[in-house]
């Protein structure tokens, strides 16, 4: 009896100690939503430079396509992409901006 009583309480202490459920599909959105606005700023500012690549925008569409099918992981991923791609043409576009040839010295 007392060995089942100490399984029993080593059991809910596990249970007590695990991690909290996974994230609701409200707050899953909403930190998508925080997410899609951010990556659309970046998307925009990029494109007052001219450095736009081509695939970002189809990023952020495929992952509010994502979004709205449930696949909350594949959304994120995407939408993580695009902000990286428009992160990266906007530095393309300041090391362009002053864009000269380099001579070699003799």
């Amino acid at each position: 009896m007392k060995r089942i009583l100490a399984v029993l309480a080593m059991t809910s202490l596990l249970a007590s100690c695990a991690p909290s459920r996974a994230p609701t599909v409200a707050s899953a959105n909403e930190e998508f939503s925080k997410l899609a606005a951010e990556v659309d700023r970046e998307i925009r500012a990029t494109e007052k430079t001219g450095f736009l690549w081509r695939d970002t925008e189809q990023f952020l569409e495929d992952a509010r396509v994502a979004q709205l099918e449930g696949r909350y992981e594949d959304a994120k991923r995407l939408a993580l992409q695009a902000l990286r791609q428009a992160k990266l043409a906007q530095q393309q576009a300041r090391d362009n901006a002053n864009a000269a040839p380099a001579y070699p010295k003799p």
